[in-house]
C-alpha cells in the first residue's frame, strides 16, 4: 500500500510529539523537585538486625540479565529461542534477549545483579537517601563483630591468605584505592576493626587533608576512618552512588553499576561486622585497609574514560595507595591506542611502587558466544587494557575445587544426603516438596502426569531454551522446577525466574534424584561443597597474547560465584575476572607490607620492592592442571598460575627470564628452541632444586581451536645446585617431531608454551615454584589481520557470517535496519537509489520529503527476481570479477565507495588510496590511527565489522576532480600493532564510468494483448546495462496542501518485453496505464541513468545507428550537474541535427519531477510502487545511516533539570518547524511527490 505523508499528517505528528515532550518536561521537573526534598531528610544507616536465611541473588558472568521490573512474565520473555549446545557464557542468554542488557559500561564485565531479596526487616533495612553523595549522617568505621559469627575467608580460603593476613594485622595501615563504576559507602562492609589500635596511614582527618593539599587535591570526601576518600571523577562530585535511583529499578544501570562496586570493594576490603543471609561475616582480602573510593565513568568508549581513570590512578598514587584495584576496562585493546594519560599514571605508579592489579576481561577469546576461533587465526586474544600493560598485574579467573553453596536434603538408597543447589528464589523453609521428572520439559514430557503443587525436575538441553521449560511446567501447575545439567563439569548457576523457584543443581546429582528420590527439602542452609567444575579456568577468562605479543595475563585467582556485598547492604554472588582481581589486591597489599619487613635490610625502594613482590607472587603461584586433558592451563590463559599467598610468603626463591619478570616470552621461535630462567635465591647457604619443562600447544577440532591445552612433552627432572644469589640455568627444547602434525592442523603458525616447574626433591609431587613461557612458531607478526573479502568466500560465508539453506549462492544483502549484527564481513559498500529519487532531487525536489531514500548495498550486487522474491545478487564479469562500478556524478545511485571490515587483528595506520593502471596514486585517505579486532558480532560488546566511512572514495583525484572513465585500484592499507609487523594491503580493481546507456531504438505496442516490444538497445562495451523499467506517475491533487505524485514501475525483462495492465491500483485509486503517458528508464550496472518518453519510441523516434551513437528528439533535459554540450563524444561521434533538433544522448532526464516516494513489490511480481514516505534527513549524506566508529555508541544523560529544559526546547522547535512547513507557499505542478 502507498503512504501519503502530507504536510497536514507531519503537523498533526510535530504537534502529538510536541505534546509528549512538554508532558516529559513537567514530569521531569516534578521528579526534580522530589529529589530535592528526599535530599533534605537525613540519610538513616542501616542498623537492621540480621534477616532469616534466604536464598543468594546469583549472577553468572556474562550472562544476567536487566530488566525493567523483578517481575518479568513468561509472556514477556517467550520469544526466546537459542542454540542447542550452549556455553557457560551464554547461560542466561536466552532469557533476557525481550529484556534490556545494556552493557554495564566495564565492558569487560557484565555481572549484572539480581534483585536483592527483600529482608523481614523492610523498614531498617531500606536506605532512605534519595542520593548516596556522601551522607549527611556520617556512617561509623568501627563496631563490634558478634562472637558466634564466623567469616566467610574462615570457611572457604581458596588462595591460602588467613596467616598473611595474621602477619599484617590483615592490611592495617595500608591505604588502597578501588577504581569502580559505584559504590554504596553506607553498607556494614566498610568498617575497621577495634579503634583502640590507631595503626593507620592517615591517624587523623586533618593529616589526610594536609596530603591533599600538598598535591592540590581540591575534591574528594573524608567519610570516615574506613573510607579517607570518595570522589565521582565522572561529574567531578562526591556522589558516589544514587540509591534511590538504584532501589527505584533494580535492574537499571545505576544499580548494576553500584553493585559492581560495592561488591569488588567487599572482596577487597570488606569487613562487615553482621553476618550475611549465608551466617557469615563478609572478610576481604583486606579488610583492615583504608580505602579511596574512585568512582568513573561506566562507558569505556570515549576519551573521557580514559582520563577519568588515569586521574584517578594518579590521584590514588599521590594520596598514599599501596595498590590500587580496577575491575573494568577495554576488551582486546592495544598500547597504540591507550590513552596517553593513562599510560603516564600507570607509569607513575609502578615508579612509586604502587601495583595496580586489573581484571582481564570477561571476552574469553575472538568469536565468544558465537563460535571457537577458526585455527587459521591465532591471535585470538582479548585480555582488555590497561590489563594489557606492563605496569600492571592484570588477573585471570579460575572455578575453586570448594565453593560456599545453598544444599538442598533428599533421601538417596535410604541415606540423607545434602545436594548443592543454586536457586532464583527460596523455596519454603522445611517444607518437602514432591518430585516428578519431567524429561527436557517439553510439551509432552507434561501430558499424563500429576504436576500440581510439585516440583518439576528437568533436564538441560534436548533443543528447548530454559524458558520453554519454565513455561511448559507453569502451565503444568508445578509450585517449583530443577534443573540439572547436561555436563559433570558444568557449575551451577542463577536463572534470574522471579515468578516461581527455579534451581540449578549438578548433572550427577540430577541423575541421582531422577533415578532414586522423590522428595526435596529445603532449609536454606549453606555449606563448604565442591565444586562441579572445580580447578578449571572459566572459559569467560579473557585469553592472551596482547595484541602486541605479550604475554598476559599474570596470574589467577578464584572468580566463579563469589559472594560480596551489593547495595543497600544486600550480599550476593558474581563471578568473572572483576571478583578475582580485588583479591589479588588484597593479597598485594599485605604482600608488599610483609616483604618490606621481611627484606628491609635489603633497602628495597619503593619501584624494587614492587617489582620484588610481583615476582615472589608469580614464581609462587600454581600451575593449573586440566584433568581433563592431561595437560596444564595454557600461559596465556592462566599467566603464571593460582596465586598462593602461603608459597609466597615462604618463598626461600623467585625465577625471572632474561628481562627480570616473572614469565618467558620467546617470541618467534623454531622446532628447536632454547629456554634460560634466572633463578633468585633469597636465604644463605647452598641449595639444590630440581627443575622440569611442561611443553604443551593447542587442540584442534574441525579447523578451530578448541581452546584447550594439548600436551607435547614433559622433560626429564633435572638437578641444578644454588650456590650464589643468582643462578643461570639454559636448556633446549626439541618438538620438531610435533611439527608436520601441527602444521597440518595450524597452517599459519602455532603456539608453543608451557611451565619450566621447580621442587626440592626429586621424590616430591609438590610444585615449589614455576615460570610460564610462551612462543610461537611462525611468523606471528605478519599473520593476516582483514578477513578475507567476503566475494572469495561467498559460498560457505565469513567467521560471522553463515548463508542459509534459504540463500542463494550468489546472494548478499545489507540489512539496513541492523548493520552491525547481519552484515559482519569484509566488503566495499555503495548507496543504490531508485530513478524516482534521482529525478526528484535533480528537479529541486524537497530532500526531506524525497521519495525512497537511497539505500546501502554491497558493490557489485543488483537486484534480481528469485521465485517472486527481490533478492540482491553478486555479480561477475567474464573473468569471474564482481562489477565493481561507480558513477561519482552526485545523484546519489552508486556514486561512491565505502569499505566495511572485519579486522581478525588489532590494526594501526589504516588508510584508503586509489591508483589508476599505471600504479600511480591519484587518491589518498587520512590515515586512521587504529581498530580493535572485531572479537565479537553482539552489538552490545564488539561489532562483526567496521564501516569505515572515513576512508570512502567518492570518484575524486587528490584535486577534487572527478576522475577520467576507466578502471581504478581502490587499496586498504593497515598494519598490524604487532611488534616488528609490516603493512598489509588489500586491493579492489573498480571501474569508473559516467557514461549514459544506450535506450532502445523504437517500441512497438500490441493493444490486443497489451504487450509492449522494445527493438532493445545495442549493449554497451563500456558498462553492462542493469534493467530497463516503465514509470507510470500519478499525481493526486491537493489545493492545500500541494499535489502528491506516486510512482508505478514495471520491469521489463530480458527480451524487451512487459505486458501492462489495463489499470493498476496507486492508494486509493484505479489508475489507467496508458502506454504513451510512461517514460522509459534504462540504468547501467555503474549507476548511470538514460531516459525517454515512451510516446517518442513509439511514434516519434528518429534513430541513428552512425557511429554507434543513438540520436533521439530532444524531449528530455541534461541532469543540472552536467554540462549542456555532450561531455563524453569521442572523435568518431558528432552531433547529426546541428539545429538542436536531435542531440546525442548523453545522460537524458525526463522532465517528470516527484516528491516523496516509498517501494512497495505488488503481487504481479513485476511490478513495483513508489509512494510517499517521510524522512528525517535534508541531507543526502544523511540519509544513510550515522558513521559508526568501531565502539559502542554512548550517551551521557544529562540531570533531571537539563532533561527539562531540553525537552521543552525540543518540542518548541519542532512545532515551529511543523508550522513553517504548513505556512510554506505550495509548489505548482513541479511540487509533486
Amino acid at each position: 500500500m502507498d503512504k501519503h505523508h502530507s504536510k497536514k499528517a507531519i503537523l498533526k505528528l510535530t504537534l502529538i510529539t510536541t505534546s509528549i515532550l512538554l508532558m516529559h518536561s513537567n514530569q521531569v521537573n516534578a521528579e526534580e523537585q522530589e529529589l530535592k526534598n528526599q535530599e533534605q531528610s537525613p540519610v538513616i544507616a542501616n542498623v537492621a538486625q540480621q534477616p532469616s536465611p534466604s536464598v543468594t541473588t546469583n549472577t553468572v558472568e556474562k550472562t544476567s540479565v536487566t530488566a525493567a521490573s523483578a517481575s518479568n512474565t513468561a509472556k514477556e520473555m517467550g520469544d526466546t529461542s537459542v542454540k542447542n549446545d550452549k556455553t557457560e557464557d551464554e547461560l542466561l542468554e536466552e532469557l533476557s534477549k525481550n529484556l534490556d542488557t545494556s552493557n554495564l559500561g566495564a565492558d569487560l564485565e557484565e555481572e549484572y545483579p539480581s534483585k536483592p531479596e527483600t529482608t523481614n526487616n523492610k523498614e531498617s533495612n531500606v536506605v532512605t537517601n534519595a542520593s548516596t553523595a556522601i551522607a549527611q549522617k556520617v556512617p561509623s568505621a568501627y563496631e563490634e563483630v558478634k562472637p558466634e559469627s564466623k567469616s566467610s575467608l574462615a570457611v572457604l580460603d581458596t588462595s591460602k591468605i588467613t596467616k598473611l593476613q595474621a602477619i599484617t594485622q590483615r592490611g592495617k595501615g595500608n591505604v588502597v584505592a578501588i577504581i569502580d563504576t559505584g559504590f554504596d559507602i553506607n553498607h556494614d562492609i566498610f568498617r575497621l576493626d577495634s579503634p583502640k589500635d590507631d595503626k593507620h596511614s592517615f591517624k587523623t582527618k586533618t593529616e589526610f587533608e594536609e596530603l591533599k593539599a600538598k598535591h592540590n587535591i581540591t575534591y574528594g570526601k573524608w567519610v570516615n576512618d574506613k573510607i579517607v576518600f570518595a570522589h565521582n571523577y565522572a561529574n567531578n562530585t562526591e556522589t558516589v552512588a544514587d540509591i534511590a535511583a538504584a532501589m527505584k529499578d533494580g535492574y537499571g544501570s545505576e544499580a548494576k553499576n553500584i553493585s559492581h562496586g560495592t561488591h569488588v570493594a567487599g572482596i577487597f576490603v570488606g569487613n562487615s561486622k553482621r553476618p550475611a543471609i549465608n551466617g557469615l561475616l563478609l572478610e576481604g582480602a583486606a579488610p583492615n585497609a583504608q580505602v579511596l573510593l574512585m568512582r568513573i565513568p561506566d562507558k569505556i568508549d570515549s576519551d573521557k574514560f580514559g582520563e577519568a581513570y588515569a586521574k584517578a590512578i594518579t590521584d590514588a598514587v599521590n594520596l598514599g595507595a599501596k595498590t590500587i584495584n580496577m575491575s573494568i576496562g577495554k576488551t582486546a585493546d592495544s598500547l597504540i591506542a591507550l590513552n596517553d594519560k593513562v599510560k603516564l599514571a600507570l607509569k607513575l605508579a609502578s615508579e612509586k611502587g604502587v601495583a595496580v592489579v586489573v581484571a582481564a576481561g570477561n571476552e574469553g577469546a575472538f568469536g565468544m558466544d558465537y563460535s571457537k576461533p577458526l585455527s587459521t587465526n591465532p591471535d585470538y586474544g582479548t585480555v582488555n587494557s590497561p590489563a594489557i600493560s606492563e605496569d600492571t598485574l592484570s588477573v585471570a579467573s579460575y572455578e575453586s575445587l570448594k565453593t560456599i553453596s545453598e544444599v538442598v536434603e533428599t533421601t538417596i538408597e535410604g541415606k540423607l544426603v545434602k545436594l548443592p543447589i543454586v536457586t532464583s528464589k527460596p523455596f519454603d523453609k522445611g517444607k518437602a516438596y514432591d518430585v516428578v521428572y519431567a524429561n527436557y520439559g517439553a510439551k509432552k514430557d507434561f501430558e499424563g502426569k500429576d504436576f500440581k503443587g510439585k516440583i518439576a525436575l528437568i533436564e538441560r538441553g534436548g533443543g528447548l531454551d530454559f524458558m520453554t521449560k519454565i513455561t511448559h511446567a507453569t502451565n503444568a501447575g508445578v509450585v517449583g522446577i530443577v534443573i540439572f545439567n547436561d555436563q559433570e563439569k558444568r557449575g551451577n548457576f542463577l536463572i534470574p525466574y522471579r515468578e516461581l523457584p527455579v534451581g540449578i543443581i549438578s548433572k550427577v546429582d540430577g541423575e541421582r534424584i531422577k533415578n532414586t528420590s522423590s522428595q526435596l527439602t529445603f532449609n536454606q542452609s549453606f555449606e563448604v561443597v565442591d565444586s562441579q567444575g572445580g580447578n578449571r579456568m572459566l572459559e569467560q577468562s579473557s585469553w592472551g597474547v596482547t595484541a602486541e605479543g605479550a604475554i598476559k595475563p599474570d596470574v589467577t585467582a578464584s572468580g566463579f560465584e563469589i559472594y560480596s556485598s551489593t547495595y543497600n547492604n544486600q550480599y550476593q554472588t558474581m563471578s568473572g575476572t572483576s571478583m578475582a582481581s580485588p583479591h589479588v589486591a588484597g593479597l598485594m597489599t599485605m604482600l608488599q607490607s610483609h616483604l618490606a619487613e621481611k627484606y628491609k635490610g635489603m633497602n628495597l625502594d619503593s619501584k624494587k620492592l614492587l617489582e620484588l613482590s610481583k615476582n615472589i607472587l608469580m614464581s609462587s603461584a600454581t600451575a593449573l592442571y586440566s584433568e581433563e586433558d592431561k595437560a596444564f592451563y595454557s600461559p596465556r590463559q592462566q599467566g603464571a598460575g593460582v596465586v598462593d599467598a602461603e608459597k609466597a610468603i615462604q618463598a626461600q626463591y623467585y625465577i625471572t627470564g632474561n628481562d627480570g619478570k616473572a614469565k618467558i616470552n620467546l617470541k618467534r621461535m623454531g622446532d628447536k628452541f632454547d629456554i634460560t630462567v634466572t633463578i633468585h635465591k633469597l636465604v644463605e647457604g647452598v641449595k639444590e632444586l630440581y627443575y622440569q619443562a611442561n611443553v604443551a600447544t593447542e587442540q584442534v577440532n574441525k579447523g578451530k581451536f578448541a581452546l584447550k591445552p594439548q600436551a607435547l612433552l614433559d622433560t626429564n627432572w633435572q638437578k641444578v645446585i644454588l650456590r650464589d644469589k643468582e643462578t643461570q640455568v639454559r636448556f633446549t627444547i626439541d618438538a620438531s617431531q610435533f611439527s608436520q602434525k601441527l602444521k597440518e592442523q595450524m597452517a599459519n603458525g602455532y603456539f608453543l608454551e608451557g611451565f619450566v616447574r621447580f621442587k626440592e626433591a626429586k621424590d616430591s609431587n609438590q610444585e615449589l615454584m614455576s615460570i610460564p613461557f610462551v612462543g610461537f612458531n611462525g611468523d606471528f607478526a605478519n599473520l593476516q589481520a582483514l578477513e578475507t573479502p567476503i566475494y572469495k568466500t561467498i559460498s560457505k560465508g565469513s567467521f560471522y557470517y553463515k548463508p542459509n539453506d534459504t540463500t542463494h549462492k550468489d546472494q548478499l544483502e545489507y540489512n539496513e535496519s541492523a548493520p552491525f549484527e547481519s552484515n559482519n564481513y569484509t566488503a566495499l559498500l555503495t548507496q543504490s537509489a531508485s530513478w524516482g529519487y534521482v529525478d526528484y532531487v535533480k528537479n529541486g525536489g524537497e530532500l526531506e520529503l524525497a521519495p525512497e531514500s537511497p539505500k546501502r548495498i554491497i558493490l557489485g550486487t543488483f537486484e534480481n527476481k528469485v521465485e517472486d522474491k527481490t533478492i540482491h545478487l553478486l555479480e561477475r564479469d567474464a573473468a569471474n570479477n564482481p562489477y565493481f562500478a561507480i558513477s561519482p556524478n552526485k545523484d546519489g545511485n552508486r556514486d561512491e565507495i565505502t569499505p566495511q571490515a572485519t579486522f581478525l587483528r588489532n590494526v594501526k595506520d589504516i588508510s584508503a588510496q586509489v591508483l589508476d593502471q599505471n600504479g600511480n596514486v591519484i587518491w589518498q585517505s587520512k590515515v586512521l590511527p587504529s581498530y580493535r579486532k572485531n572479537f565479537h558480532n553482539n552489538p552490545k560488546q564488539s561489532d562483526g565489522h567496521y564501516r569505515m566511512d572515513a576512508l570512502q572514495w567518492s570518484g575524486l583525484d587528490k584535486d577534487g576532480k572527478v576522475v577520467a572513465d576507466g578502471f581504478y585500484t581502490y587499496r586498504l592499507r593497515y598494519t598490524p600493532v604487532a611488534e616488528g609487523a609490516n603493512s598489509q594491503e588489500s586491493d579492489f580493481k573498480v571501474q569508473v564510468s559516467t557514461k549514459s546507456p544506450n535506450l532502445p531504438s523504437r517500441a512497438q505496442f500490441d493493444e490486443t494483448n497489451r504487450t509492449l516490444s522494445l527493438a532493445m538497445p545495442k549493449e554497451s562495451s563500456y558498462v553492462p546495462t542493469y534493467r530497463l523499467q516503465l514509470v507510470l506517475s500519478h499525481v493526486v491533487k491537493d489545493e492545500e496542501y500541494g499535489d502528491e505524485t506516486s510512482y508505478h514501475y514495471f520491469h521489463i525483462d530480458q527480451e524487451g518485453k512487459v505486458t501492462l495492465p489495463k489499470t493498476v491500483k496507486i492508494g486509493e485509486s484505479e489508475v489507467a496505464v496508458d502506454p504513451k503517458a510512461l517514460t522509459l528508464v534504462v540504468e547501467d550496472k555503474a549507476g548511470n541513468f538514460a531516459t525517454v518518453k515512451l510516446s517518442d519510441l513509439l511514434n516519434k523516434a528518429v534513430v541513428s545507428e552512425k557511429e554507434n551513437a543513438i540520436v533521439i528528439s530532444n524531449s528530455f533535459k541534461y541532469f543540472d550537474n552536467l554540462k549542456k554540450e555532450p561531455m563524453f563524444i569521442s572523435k568518431k561521434e558528432k552531433v547529426v541535427n546541428k539545429n538542436l533538433e536531435e542531440i546525442i544522448l548523453v545522460k537524458p532526464q525526463t522532465t517528470v519531477t516527484t516528491q516523496s516516494l516509498s517501494k512497495e513489490i505488488t503481487k504481479s511480481g513485476n511490478e513495483k510502487v513508489l509512494t510517499s514516505t517521510n524522512n528525517n534527513s535534508s541531507r543526502v549524506a544523511k540519509i544513510i545511516s550515522p558513521k559508526h566508529n568501531g565502539d559502542s555508541v554512548n550517551h551521557t544523560l544529562p540531570s533531571t533539570s537539563d532533561r527539562a529544559t531540553n525537552g521543552l526546547f525540543v518540542g518548541t522547535l519542532a512545532l515551529l518547524s511543523s508550522l513553517l512547513l504548513y505556512l510554506k507557499p505550495k509548489k505548482t505542478k513541479n511540487n509533486s511527490k
